[in-house]
């Protein structure tokens, strides 16, 4: 549902470093990553729109795939999710077959 590619975004961050630079970019990282965490705490307790959340998350998101372009570690922050997202399947598993387990051992069928 993108309407623009990670190829097109990637091309305009490097702008956005080329232009501004990298400590700017930064910078404003951390000026973004306290507003997206300030707002979630205020959307968490009600106090915040589900809009105002959702934009100061997309703009720490931005920032955050800046820095993946400033540090050119893109494949290796992919590369980590990749096994992080594994992991955490397996750990669902465990936890799913822990489940089973017990609801076969007390007798149970209720999941």
């Amino acid at each position: 549902m993108n309407l623009i590619t990670y190829e097109h975004r990637r091309a305009i961050y490097e702008n956005a470093v080329h232009t501004n630079g990298a400590a700017e970019q930064e910078d404003k990282f951390f000026e973004e990553l306290g507003e997206f965490l300030d707002s979630y705490m205020k959307y968490k307790h009600g106090r915040d729109t589900k809009e105002h959340f959702v934009e100061e998350l997309a703009d720490a998101t931005i920032m955050f795939e800046q820095l993946r372009v400033i540090y050119d570690v893109n494949d290796e922050v992919c590369a980590a999710m990749d096994a992080k997202v594994l992991r955490l399947q397996a750990n669902l598993n465990k936890i799913a077959d822990e489940m089973l387990a017990e609801l076969t051992i007390t007798g149970g069928t209720d999941i």
